[in-house]
């Protein structure tokens, strides 16, 4: 999907950090919001629930460069850009997904 690896870095250096958007909204427009509007339970913490989590770095920074996409598709609006806050690692149904 075009735009999903720098998805969260834009949407948190262009609207948390200002103070436009709290980082709790843009947690939950981005986990429990989409998994609602395709009617799938939405990510919880519990004991016996396969984790879905993700381990974020907001005090990173970065570059958004064509040769760091790991999807298909390297062109983005944001190439060029310094982006802040980094997925460091993402665990889905209990297995990690992707680890930085």
């Amino acid at each position: 999907m075009t735009g999903l690896e720098t998805a969260f870095a834009a949407l948190y250096t262009n609207l948390v950090e200002p103070g436009l958007l709290p980082i709790e909204t843009l947690l939950e427009r981005m986990s429990a919001g989409p998994a609602r509007a395709y009617g799938i339970e939405p990510p919880r913490i519990a004991v016996g629930v396969p984790a879905n989590l993700v381990l974020l770095d907001p005090n990173a920074s970065w570059r958004v460069k064509e040769e760091g996409f790991r999807s298909r598709s390297a062109n983005s609006w944001l190439l060029g850009q310094t982006l802040r806050s980094k997925i460091r690692l993402t665990v889905a149904a209990g297995r990690v997904a992707f680890a930085a």
